[in-house]
């Protein structure tokens, strides 16, 4: 159950947990008192009046039952609100036994409301004060309408307490200043610790701003794991921290901890400064790796549990000596997961014989913001690998285009240029068949050489190596030029082209190869979707 902040008592602090197990330590302290009082000095109360011991006892067992139920956050504010009523009704037992409405100690209620003050708020004592009063006022109404009896008890004139005479009430006093003066103090001792607990959550978010801060302007995994180990020493005040990271291309764990550090040489001189220090994924024998796969916090005591079956191996002893010399207690290891996906594991080291509850849900918020961190790292990491095979597959693409485009224009272009000779009858008189064979394989070649070109020219744009030759030349000539090279196709489908062109045509500045280019693409298309017999203009 997920506890919700109360005016009345907070318990997102670790101090008040801390306040409550000494309140419950303090009444048990005090009902241990009463009992030893009335066994040894009063024991007849306890024939006289056995209803009176007996409630006594149930108000004890009733507050034993709400320090469980708060403790485990179920309904807190009720349980609260009922412990705090059976120690006024405990109270009042008391007040009934020393005389009623007429007894002198009736002041305990005013120590009790204001040692709610001290111990936890003006809230508390106010509610304690509250209680008190209507305790107070429901024995006086019960007495009043004689629904119960006023207890009436001769106390022996002999004993310890009336030897001390004169003294008797001043040693009372005394005691009494020394039991307010020590409960100042707690206060004290509890809002330092509050302090405290503040203290650590700012470093805690001190900690994890730099990381989200690194993790914007660093590009480079390495650096993101030491400013995250930096991190837990300075901001979590931890001795020092370690990193498990999974990669599954080798299947293995890589251990990373903080060269500059004296852990971190004495682990250097462990592994003879070994480039690579890993724990293979098949190994079942490492516990931080099967608390890592379980997804669950551990805390152990040794070193050597942490570093089994890492390899380069190193011995037991070496390991247990580096513990003993920088006195090593406690390991945290809490799993690193993001979006469901084991990560690896984040290793806090401690020298405190105690680690604390609080202490460990923060480690463990702080490995939750971690592994979002060293997440998005990786998913960076693998974009630019995934970014940079993509340039590489696009620049070979680009090569073999222009490769092959220049290495199948050079035999194009002869068998065009023979083709052209055969068609003149250099070589000797062809038949009329054979003309036509060679205009056909004249077009054709025409055609794929057209294709090739504009292959290399597509090549050339990707690769950025586009060259434009701006120069004079008569657009008229260009068109019969471009004509000329068409004409097979257009006698061939029976088409007509009509060049209506002024022959004052000014000089047109341009790349001449690219307007032949982009002219021969337009005659092609047009000859390629325009029916036989229909003329072209």
């Amino acid at each position: 159950m997920k506890y919700q902040p109360h005016a009345l008592l907070d318990m997102r602090f670790s101090d008040f947990t801390a306040r409550h197990i000494f309140s419950a330590k303090l009444r048990l302290a005090i009902i241990a008192t009463f009992w030893f009082v009335i066994v040894t000095f009063y024991p007849e109360l306890l024939l006289m009046d056995p209803p009176i011991a007996l409630l006594v006892s149930l108000t004890f067992v009733v507050t034993t039952i709400c320090y469980i139920f708060i403790l485990r956050g179920r309904w807190p504010v009720f349980f609260f609100v009922l412990e705090l009523a059976a120690d006024a009704a405990a109270q009042t037992v008391i007040v009934h036994l020393t005389g009623g409405p007429i007894s002198n100690y009736f002041t305990i209620y005013i120590i009790y409301a204001c040692s709610g003050g001290l111990f936890y708020n003006y809230r508390v004592a106010s509610v304690m004060a509250g209680l008190s009063l209507f305790f107070y006022t429901l024995l006086i109404v019960l007495i009043s309408y004689q629904w119960i009896e006023p207890f009436t008890y001769v106390a022996p004139t002999a004993g310890i307490f009336y030897e001390m005479g004169v003294f008797r009430n001043l040693i009372m006093l005394a005691v009494a200043l020394v039991v307010g003066i020590y409960g100042i103090w707690v206060s004290n001792h509890f809002t330092l610790l509050r302090e405290r607990a503040l203290e650590e959550k700012n470093r805690e978010l001190t900690a994890l701003n730099k990381i989200s801060s690194v993790t914007r302007s660093v590009l480079t995994l390495e650096r993101v794991i030491h400013e995250l180990l930096k991190s837990v020493r300075f901001g979590m005040r931890y001795e020092d921290a370690f990193l498990l990271i999974k990669n599954e291309e080798n299947q293995k764990m890589q251990f990373h901890f903080n060269h500059e550090t004296a852990v971190g040489s004495a682990f250097s001189g462990l592994w003879k400064e070994s480039a690579e220090v890993f724990l293979p994924l098949e190994n079942q024998n490492n516990r931080v790796y099967q608390s890592m796969l379980e997804k669950k916090l551990i805390i152990r005591n040794q070193l050597v549990e942490i570093l089994r079956s890492f390899s380069p191996q190193v011995s037991e002893e070496d390991i247990n000596e580096i513990q003993k010399v920088f006195g090593f207690r406690k390991f945290l290891a809490a799993p690193l997961v993001a979006e469901g996906k084991v990560l690896g594991a984040l290793i806090g080291v401690s020298r405190e014989v105690w680690i604390t509850q609080e202490a460990v849900r923060a480690f463990e918020g702080f490995a939750d913001q971690a592994a979002l961190m060293i997440d998005n790292m990786l998913l960076l990491n693998e974009l630019k690998k995934k970014n940079v095979e993509l340039e590489r597959v696009s620049r070979v693409k680009s090569e073999f285009l222009a490769t092959m485009s220049h290495e199948l224009r050079t035999p194009l272009t002869a068998i065009i240029g023979f083709s052209e000779l055969l068609a003149e009858e250099v070589m000797g008189t062809l038949s009329k068949e054979q003309k036509e064979s060679l205009r056909e394989i004249h077009e054709n070649g025409e055609n794929l050489l057209y294709m090739i070109n504009g292959l290399l020219d597509l090549a050339k744009i990707e690769s950025g190596k586009m060259d434009v030759s701006v120069g004079p030349f008569y657009v008229p000539e260009l068109v019969d030029r471009v004509q000329r090279m068409i004409s097979s196709l257009i006698q061939k489908k029976k088409h007509h082209v009509v060049s209506n062109i002024h022959k004052d045509f000014p000089i047109f500045y341009a790349d001449e190869r690219k307007v032949q280019q982009v002219l021969l693409n337009l005659f092609s298309n047009a000859i390629k979707f325009t029916l036989p017999e229909r003329d072209c203009s």
